[in-house]
């Protein structure tokens, strides 16, 4: 479960010479020495590999990219972790964003579900693939939360009540800014009588 582990594990076999003769222990091997375009050249045996290493850092990016690069069953894998909520956030997140690189409008839904993440680094990012997907807030909480990434006060302070809620989320969790402290300040001013 560790890249550390499957890296030094990768590194031991090479000094032992081992060469693997099983087409998963090929796509293993292949991941853990960062080398996805030998596990994709197993082929579609290599697919929940590459999914599962989604996980990692070192190579999610890459890995997104070439399950994209498979064709529709590498797709289809990615949405189908970026729609599973027992995945780990890293995996669905990783597998989200690489549908929406290729603008693959599978990504929106989960994407979407994304926005009402505790963490502001999924957030923002939602909002970004989003937004590289052609998709627009419908909601005043969903501009809020794009206002937010994007740190336009402005609209913030427009939207009103709902900005109360990712702002008040900005400020305990981010650190938030003078800027938001003020805009916050502002939307509960403006909707003292809306606002309970």
């Amino acid at each position: 479960k560790e890249w550390s582990v499957r890296s030094a594990a990768a590194k031991a076999l090479d000094e032992m010479q081992w060469s693997p003769s099983r087409p998963w222990d090929r796509a293993l091997y292949a991941i853990a020495k960062q080398r996805i375009a030998d596990a994709v050249a197993v082929g579609p045996t290599a697919i929940p590999a590459l999914a599962d290493a989604l996980r990692f850092p070192a190579v999610s990016s890459a890995i997104g990219s070439a399950l994209v690069g498979m064709g529709r069953e590498g797709a289809d894998a990615l949405v189908a972790i970026s729609k599973d909520e027992k995945s780990e956030l890293a995996l669905r997140e990783a597998a989200s964003t690489a549908l929406a690189s290729v603008g693959d409008a599978r990504a929106v839904e989960p994407l979407h579900a994304m926005l009402k993440d505790v963490d502001p680094a999924v957030r923002y990012s939602a909002v970004w693939a989003l937004e590289r997907l052609g998709w627009k807030p419908g909601t005043d909480a969903d501009r809020a939360v794009v206002a937010l990434a994007h740190e336009d006060w402005a609209t913030l302070a427009r939207i009103g009540p709902a900005a109360v809620e990712p702002l008040m989320r900005a400020m305990t969790l981010e650190g938030g800014c003078q800027q938001t402290v003020e805009t916050l300040l502002k939307v509960v001013d403006a909707s003292s009588g809306r606002l309970s």
